[in-house]
């Protein structure tokens, strides 16, 4: 077995993973931030051993020339930037093969190899040709990447590395042979792994390697600590006082399902909030990006603003105008729904099922996080079949969905869940009238700015452009008038 710690031995050639940190602190701040991150999903000790595995070799392949000499040029500041640097091999593919052999001989020829797959694909996805141009074998610096693996592995396992750096692991990779699963090279052997095991292996490699790059020791940013303290200092702070139905989703915080009915403008953000109050994760799914962008801002200021993410088509805009830091770093980390708490439109977390870019990390949060899908009558017939087939093939930890309108055929889809319905007082309340006008709309238009002049607010419809531009400078010359002009 290998150790979690490096023993302690001089290295002659120290490797470097970047510039102003050595592969060995590297890979130790890896390990740990795994375990922990681990420890908080609750994950099983057998997948845990194939995740620390797979941190543990990783970035292996950057032992080799060409990538120590462009770490040591970028560490003595001597790389003339008008020239592009070296270029150097792939230190997934390299890292592959000895993660490949290592996982072998722990686990058995016939093992699914999750570790190996997960570091072949963490700096890309893990598609069919991946790597296949790649022709030459890694310019290994066998000497120091001998004395490195003599830290963690025992003597035999080393031996049995080392033997093979002369292989070309792309060729290995897609070189044709019969396996017993009916694939016909490596790689499509490693593309029908469990889908579950594999996702989970390298979302939590990739997690704690971003992390560990970024400088953190925990993995705390993912996480929401105190969630529902905090939700209580808000509503004391602004004096919020919970409405019936909102003690009662607070008091079913332990269901793992949950369906609420509730009419717009009736509180059920805080009633799901409080159904989620003790939850670490919370993916925040709404059917528009408008709304979204609502929510972000709206749980920024219950939580603030370093726990909330944002993930849509068009969420870097919203970030890039909101950033302190930068927001690539940012997006990336609301985009695969690793901030404590997301608001996402649905087709994010619909593509994490579809095996769009980076699902791994976006499944495995989801399968271990409390989801709250708001406006669920929002969608037509073909997203809901792509939502029913999602929940049912890798449900979140929790569930709860809210709508204004939930008619019984959505909980059938959605299946079986406890439902909160608010009060009738709730139900009695108009916050809209609704007026279809069959006279002249200059008529119409009277009546409307008589509404507004009581301190209403009107929004009055056409369907023709000109005359909606008519009437607006009509109602502008009469608020004018009135010196109330209109916005």
């Amino acid at each position: 077995m290998f150790c979690l710690a490096p023993m302690k031995k001089a290295i002659a050639i120290e490797l470097l993973a970047k510039p102003d940190q050595t592969l060995t602190t590297h890979t130790q701040h890896v390990i740990e931030i795994a375990r922990a991150i681990g420890e908080r999903l609750q994950i099983s000790k057998e997948l845990m051993d194939r995740i620390v595995l797979a941190c543990l070799l990783h970035d292996t392949g950057k032992a080799t020339h060409a990538f120590q000499k462009r770490m040591r040029a970028a560490q003595e500041r001597n790389h003339d930037p008008s020239t592009p640097p070296p270029k150097t091999y792939p230190h997934a593919l390299a890292s592959f093969l000895l993660t490949f052999a290592l996982e072998n001989e722990r686990y058995g020829k016939q093992s699914p190899k999750l570790a190996a797959a997960a570091v072949l694909s963490h700096h890309s996805p893990l598609h069919a040709t991946l790597y296949q141009g790649v022709s030459k074998s890694p310019d290994w610096h066998q000497e120091a990447l001998h004395q490195w693996l003599k830290q963690w592995l025992q003597p035999p396992e080393v031996k049995r590395l080392m033997s093979l750096l002369n292989k070309n692991p792309a060729k290995w990779l897609h070189q044709e042979a019969n396996y017993p699963d009916g694939s016909r090279t490596l790689m499509q052997q490693l593309q029908r792994l469990p889908v579950q095991d594999f996702s989970t292996v390298k979302a939590v490699l990739c997690l704690a390697d971003w992390l560990a790059s970024a400088g953190q020791k925990q993995p705390t940013a993912c996480f929401l600590t105190d969630g529902g303290k905090t939700l209580q200092q808000y509503r004391k702070r602004k004096s919020f006082r919970l409405y019936r139905y909102q003690q009662q989703a607070h008091r079913r915080r332990a269901e793992q399902r949950l369906y609420l009915h509730a009419p717009t403008g009736s509180g059920k953000t805080e009633a799901l909030l409080l159904w989620a109050s003790e939850a670490e994760r919370i993916l925040y799914l709404l059917p528009t990006q408008a709304t979204v962008n609502a929510m972000h801002l709206r749980l920024q200021r219950i939580y603030g603003r370093e726990a909330i993410g944002i993930a849509h088509a068009r969420a870097l805009l919203e970030l890039g105008q909101d950033a302190e830091e930068a927001p690539l770093d940012i997006r990336l980390f609301s985009s695969v729904f690793a901030t404590p708490i997301t608001v996402a439109t649905l087709d994010q977390y619909l593509l994490a099922h579809l095996h769009g870019r980076h699902w791994e990390m976006r499944r495995t949060l989801c399968r271990h996080a409390t989801v709250l899908m708001d406006e669920i009558h929002a969608y037509e017939p073909y997203t809901l079949g792509l939502l029913q087939a999602a929940l049912e093939r890798d449900p979140p930890a929790r569930l709860a969905v809210a709508s204004a309108t939930l008619p019984s055929f959505l909980r059938e889809i959605l299946g079986d869940a406890p439902l909160l319905t608010a009060g009738k007082n709730f139900w009695q309340q108009r916050r809209h009238r609704l007026s279809i006008e069959h006279r002249s709309p200059y008529d119409a238009l009277q009546e409307a700015l008589c509404y507004a002049a009581r301190g209403e607010t009107v929004l009055f419809v056409v369907n023709i452009i000109p005359l909606a531009q008519q009437l607006y400078q009509q109602a502008h010359q009469l608020a004018q008038q009135k010196t109330n002009p209109p916005r």
